[in-house]
Parts: C-alpha cells; structure tokens; sequence
C-alpha cells in the first residue's frame, strides 16, 4: 500500500513539472510609454534597452509606446516616462517616472525577477 501510494506522488510530481511547452514561463512584457520631446524618457530610454538585452530576461517582451503617435495606447497614461509590467496580459506592476529613482534597473530588473523569472 505504501508503495502505491509513493508511486501516485511521483506520477503527480512528474506530471506538474510537465509544461504546456518548452517553457515555464509566463507571458511577460516589459512597455515603455514615452514622448519623443520628454527629456526625462529620453534620459531612461538607454536604461530600458540595457534591461532589454540582459540574457536573464531574454524571455521577456520588450515594447516601447511613442504616446505622440499612439493616443489610443496611452489613454490612461498620465505622465511618461512610465513602464509597466504585463504577466500573461494583466497589469502587475505600473513604475512611474523612473528618472526620480537613484537605480531604476536595478529595481526593474528585481520586479523581472519577481514576477518572470530568470530565463
């Protein structure tokens, strides 16, 4: 009976590792809003790009959003530079005015970590 019971444990331990795919990962995406006349996102934007090309979050999506062009977008944004996280489409976490913060990567790259995972 012990025995039986111990190869039921194993059969769902295996079976929740087994992914829908290659990866574990949930869907992330990392979105820059911005205005091409703000210096403050001007400031930030080669900060986003660095995060961007770190091979940890290589899973990731990175988009950035010009708030000029795409109004319909940015409707609900009040200032930018903002960045958002979107983990499986649902906002979880909304970082406003990253220039005011001594180590915006660092911080963006924690909540990555977080809420992403490393690659």
């Amino acid at each position: 009976m012990q025995m039986i019971f111990r190869l039921i444990l194993v059969a769902l331990f295996l079976l929740s590792c087994q992914g829908s795919g290659t990866s574990n990962h949930h869907k992330c995406r990392l979105t820059l809003y911005f205005k091409p006349q703000c210096s403050g996102c001007e400031k930030f934007k080669p900060k986003f790009y660095e995060i961007s090309e770190n091979p940890l979050f290589k899973h990731v999506h990175f988009t950035t959003t010009d708030c000029s062009l795409e109004e319909s977008s940015c409707i609900d944004i009040s200032w930018v530079p903002q960045v958002r996280l979107f983990v499986d489409d649902e906002l979880v976490r909304e970082y406003k005015r990253p220039e005011e913060h001594s180590d915006p990567v660092g911080y963006l790259k924690r909540e990555l970590l977080e809420h992403c995972g490393p690659a």
